[in-house]
């Protein structure tokens, strides 16, 4: 058996099959420990904040995605992506355990923390970095074939999070799903750190450009905003 016929069948070339599966499994693995904290996150703070405070901390975490993405995109840029992504899951990982071991002590602020970690995960770790990530690693062609099947993996993980979730849910606790997740971006920081060698090996881009299209954007967003009316005005 042909062993690119998978690739071929998915418009992979031959020499992308394996950068491909990569950052594949780097979505799917993602995507699944995020499902994970959506779900315990959720679980507890319904439990121990309750549905009415729902409204409020949607705000809350909307405002502390914005706020962690304008935090990104003054870092991205300086740091390899490759460095930065292991950085980020690691700490990333390490601050769940860090606040569910607040939430655990008594008071709201821990599970409304919690709650809002999700969404600050989904926006500088899979909208922002991910991408930013991957782009060093396949040119502009290839991304237009590519990275439409890497957005198949995200779905794939989210699939594969929501079906252990409700299949866990019954026989762990909500806080075994954050520990779950957590535990995901740390081991996945360690690959990722692991496997920095031979991730130069694949770069497409030069090791010291800048992602102009992430970090300037950013940073030029920021500055509209904060020379509008609408900004001075809040």
């Amino acid at each position: 058996m042909d062993r690119w016929r998978w690739g071929r069948g998915l418009g992979v070339r031959p020499e992308e099959q394996g950068r491909f599966a990569y950052f594949f499994l780097v979505s799917v693995a993602l995507s699944l420990g995020g499902t994970l904290g959506l779900v315990g996150s959720e679980a507890l703070f319904l439990t121990h904040v309750g549905p009415t405070a729902l409204p409020y901390t949607l705000v809350v975490a909307s405002l502390s995605a914005l706020a962690a993405s304008l935090a990104y995109a003054t870092v991205v840029g300086r740091v390899r992506n490759d460095q930065l992504l292991a950085g980020l899951l690691v700490m990333g990982g390490v601050m769940l355990f860090l606040i569910l071991a607040r939430a655990r002590s008594g008071g709201d602020s821990g599970w409304v923390m919690l709650f809002c970690s999700f969404y600050v995960f989904q926006a500088v770790y899979i909208n922002l970095h991910f991408w930013t990530f991957a782009t060093d690693f396949f040119d502009t062609l290839a991304s237009k074939r590519l990275f439409p099947l890497l957005a198949v993996g995200a779905s794939l993980g989210g699939f594969l999070g929501g079906s252990a979730g409700a299949v866990l849910g019954s026989w762990v606790s909500a806080e075994a799903l954050i520990v779950a997740w957590a535990g995901t971006l740390v081991g996945l920081g360690g690959v990722v750190f692991g496997t920095r060698h031979r991730l130069m090996h694949w770069r497409v881009l030069d090791s010291v450009e800048a992602d102009e299209s992430s970090a300037e954007g950013m940073r030029g967003a920021l500055d509209f905003m904060a020379s509008s009316r609408l900004a001075r005005w809040l």
